[in-house]
């Protein structure tokens, strides 16, 4: 096995003031060196690629969850009311049929990465709760620790972004 040196033995080497201890290992023990050597770089690359997968399908899980995510009425408790214990959810009533429903999904779709700490959500109004009137779609319901904590209806894409800023501040203090 060689012999490590420090800097200062190295530089004295390169001067010829002192001998290169490891001059006289012999071929083999250089080859089985070279051998642990390479052994160890893959043990750190193993590693650094386990650990890479593993940031990686975690950063997917994030995503998949910073998702508006379609739901139905028997998956309401779950994913609204037990969700909501954990992190706060933001639920969309809407029906495919109104255009101020569909502009509003849309623009909620694109700020769901703007608040990783929420879970969305979105479901039929008709399907969540029977006979919902359509004067009310769109309806956006804020859960909280079990509770429903605010509902708006009939509400524009500019009032979303609003209120999402005030829930998000609340949340933070």
């Amino acid at each position: 096995m060689p012999k490590e040196t420090t800097e200062f033995e190295d530089a004295l080497i390169k001067h010829g003031i002192i001998k290169d201890p490891n001059e006289g290992l012999k071929k083999e023990e250089q080859f089985v060196f070279n051998i642990q050597a390479s052994e160890e770089s893959d043990d750190s690359d193993c590693f650094f690629e386990d650990y890479k997968q593993k940031r990686f399908t975690s950063i997917l899980e994030a995503r998949s969850r910073n998702a508006l995510e379609e739901i139905h009425r028997s998956d309401f408790v779950l994913k609204v009311t037990e969700e909501s214990k954990k992190r706060p959810v933001i639920v969309l009533l809407h029906q495919s049929f109104i255009e101020k429903s569909v502009v509003l999904r849309d623009h909620l779709k694109s700020m769901v990465h703007e608040y990783p700490s929420f879970s969305f959500v979105e479901i039929q109004a008709d399907q969540c709760i029977p006979n919902y009137p359509n004067a009310l779609v769109p309806t956006v319901i804020y859960y909280r620790h079990g509770k429903m904590v605010q509902q708006l209806t009939n509400i524009q894409p500019d009032q979303l972004s609003k209120c999402l800023c005030v829930i998000k501040e609340d949340e933070q203090v």
